[in-house]
């Protein structure tokens, strides 16, 4: 059964120029630059313009945030312009199979249930593959890639949202 689904419409195509999407205001239950979706908060690094992460660099800059990579099955509701250029629009998230291979878990520590991979992935090519990126690709189904942990991506923070 699907965990989440993210329907998210997000506001970065000036940092994106291929990627064509809005949001709702987050109606200050989120910091700024943040922005609300179904009670939680996310950040977007590319929406900021910042610098493309290796995961781990990526988790830290979350927590730094007070936050944490994205725990999330899907992003959909995101219209690809152009289809050749899917490779740039990853994004890190917090699943991984670092302690066993081709075992993918959350950072909770929950064990993935259902997953939403590219056709051919988790292909742990090289053996070196223990990271997992969502991008956007056409059928959010079929988005999800492992990647060298090294490899420079965006990333998507995830927190609640603040107190009234």
């Amino acid at each position: 059964a699907v965990q989440v689904v993210f329907n998210l419409y997000l506001s970065i195509s000036t940092c994106l120029p291929f990627l064509s999407f809005s949001i709702n205001r987050s109606c200050e239950m989120c910091p700024v630059g943040w922005r609300l979706f179904s009670s939680r908060c996310y950040f977007f690094s590319a929406s900021e313009g910042t610098r493309r992460k290796s995961w781990p660099d990526a988790r830290a800059d979350c927590v730094d945030r007070g936050a944490d990579l994205v725990e999330v099955e899907i992003i959909e509701g995101i219209e690809l312009r152009d289809p050749h250029v899917w490779h740039l629009t990853g994004f890190w998230m917090g699943l991984r199979d670092i302690h066993t291979e081709g075992v993918w878990k959350w950072l909770n520590g929950t064990e993935l249930t259902v997953g939403y991979w590219m056709d051919g992935e988790p292909n742990d090519q090289y053996s070196t593959e223990d990271c997992a990126a969502t991008y956007l690709k056409p059928n959010p189904l079929k988005s999800w890639n492992d990647a060298p942990c090294s490899t420079k991506l965006y990333w998507i923070c995830e927190k609640g949202q603040k107190k009234p």
